[in-house]
């Protein structure tokens, strides 16, 4: 535990983070991975299941994850296609509390554009 505290206080000398920093790229990248093709095969079931069209074919679908500006309302649409195949009653408010309706997605931090970091905005150097 100690470990822990030393490895979340700063000290990046710690066998800890050193394993969490070896360790971490690979296990982003599958799961990065793994979610794309869950969302693949979701959409794929989704086209039997439903006979109106989608708005994105099969593999513009989990793609447009990748296409900067469109990453922000894409994804979004071919949630909704697959929640309306599923015949799912009611308002989507889960998929509207992840893409709160015009805004840009959760995942765009401001340090991902340049703008400050977290440690910038906490007064760290």
């Amino acid at each position: 535990m100690g470990e822990l505290v030393l490895g979340l206080t700063g000290d990046g000398e710690s066998e800890f983070c050193a394993e969490l920093g070896r360790w971490t790229p690979p296990l982003f990248a599958g799961g990065v991975v793994g979610f794309l093709g869950w969302f693949r095969r979701c959409r794929l079931n989704a086209e039997i299941l439903s006979s109106t069209t989608h708005t994105y074919g099969r593999g513009r679908a989990p793609g447009a994850w990748f296409i900067p500006v469109l990453m922000w309302w894409a994804p979004r649409r071919a949630v909704l296609d697959i929640r309306r195949a599923g015949g799912s009653a009611g308002t989507p408010w889960l998929i509207n509390t992840r893409w709160p309706p015009g805004s840009p997605s959760p995942s765009a931090s401001p340090s991902m554009y340049g703008g400050p970091g977290l440690s910038e905005i906490q007064g760290e150097s």
